[in-house]
């Protein structure tokens, strides 16, 4: 299980974003975490910071989604 499908089970507005840390407390888990995310893998900041470094806009998809294939539809 990756970390959305944990937030998903667990549940999607209790747990808002995969950026979270998790630690004992006795018999309790509490659960930090940071963030909104959409859920869908890709992190804008990490996007951002890709195409800072000169990556184009295909390596960055690929990079979050690397069994995408990428199609021109039109």
């Amino acid at each position: 299980m990756n970390a959305n499908q944990f937030r998903l089970a667990v549940g999607g507005r209790e747990l808002k974003s995969t950026r979270f840390t998790v630690s004992r407390h006795g018999e309790a888990f509490l659960f930090e975490g940071r963030g909104f995310g959409h859920g869908v893998g890709l992190c804008q900041w990490g996007a951002f910071g890709l195409a800072e470094a000169g990556r184009d806009w295909r390596q960055i998809l690929l990079h979050y989604y690397p069994d995408a294939q990428l199609q021109e539809i039109f």
